[in-house]
């Protein structure tokens, strides 16, 4: 993620889509803010988060 740390999908009903985003590892979806020096997790959910498909 420090590399490339917009690889994750924008989260579209955050306050702001760009810098809020979802990533999926394995059966996990870590949700995470990009800023200019920090990458913060803010949640990891187990499975699709409201019921959605992981691809």
């Amino acid at each position: 993620m420090p590399d490339f740390p917009r690889m994750g999908s924008p989260v579209a009903l955050a306050p702001d889509p760009d810098s809020i985003r979802d990533i999926v590892f394995g059966r996990y979806v870590v949700r995470y803010s990009v800023h200019a020096s920090a990458i913060i997790v803010l949640r990891v959910w187990h499975g699709p988060p409201h019921g959605t498909a992981i691809a």
